[in-house]
């Protein structure tokens, strides 16, 4: 049971919050040119 929740919660703690007014094409342009 612990190892499931490792999986399933701790692993996938993956919530990240972004500004409104950025736009989802803008965001994938700058990690673009941060990680070409």
């Amino acid at each position: 049971e612990q190892e499931r929740h490792q999986l399933m919660v701790e692993f996938n703690a993956t919530e990240h919050l972004y500004p409104d007014e950025e736009l989802i094409h803008t965001r994938f342009e700058q990690q673009a040119e941060c990680r070409p």
